[in-house]
């Protein structure tokens, strides 16, 4: 998951179900971005409570040679970088980022990738949360996602 959807998430109030139901998996790089970098803002004390909890586990992301030369030929950078690295070298059941660039990278390379009103829908469609419950989480992530994401989204909850 990288930072934006991280955040987003967080934001909707909806990552909690998310952290309760699956292993969630960050590299360290997006530790940086929404904790470290992000000590003013309150999404981020949240977010270091879920790492101090480990419902979100920070993994250090050792790049191999060949890693290292993808990164640097698709132009990633920070939380992307790692993001990419770590699909190199763990199992997942999908990716979550907004990135535009990188959403369309991992997902020519074969990865699932959810944006974060996707994971909503994934988690309503896993009989996670309610439908009202989803349609809340994602008027609460309108603000933050572009106005395709969410109609398709909200069409999918129904």
């Amino acid at each position: 998951m990288d930072a934006d959807s991280l955040i987003k998430l967080t934001k909707s109030h909806f990552k909690e179900i998310l952290v309760e139901n699956y292993e969630i998996v960050i590299p360290q790089e997006v530790k940086i971005e929404t904790v470290d970098q992000a000590r003013e803002y309150p999404d981020s004390q949240i977010i270091e409570q879920n790492i101090n909890q480990e419902k979100i586990k920070v993994l250090k992301v050792e790049l191999t040679k060949e890693t290292e030369v993808e990164i640097k030929h698709f132009g990633l950078l920070n939380g992307e970088m790692g993001v990419y690295a770590l699909t190199k070298s763990i199992e997942y059941d999908f990716v979550s980022t907004d990135d535009r660039k990188v959403f369309t990278l991992l997902s020519s390379l074969g990865c699932k990738v959810l944006p974060p009103a996707y994971i909503i829908v994934y988690l309503y469609k896993k009989a996670k949360i309610k439908r009202d419950d989803a349609i809340t989480a994602l008027n609460r992530l309108k603000e933050y996602v572009s106005t395709e994401q969410y109609d398709l989204a909200l069409s999918e909850v129904g």
